[in-house]
């Protein structure tokens, strides 16, 4: 999925939960957050991984 639509559906499904969209060197990130989904795009502004709340 396109990394700006998921972020939009993220977002709009659940109004608590914030989505943060990283460069394209995603890396660990151990900064958890019950409100947040981070977004790791591929080269092509895909979603890489499945996001998580965390």
């Amino acid at each position: 999925m396109e990394i700006m639509h998921a972020k939009y559906i993220i977002e709009h499904t659940n109004l608590r939960v914030t989505c943060v969209v990283l460069n394209s060197q995603c890396v660990k990130i151990f900064n958890t957050c019950c409100n947040r989904v981070w977004l790791c795009p591929d080269e092509h502004g895909f979603v890489k991984y499945l996001p998580k709340v965390g």
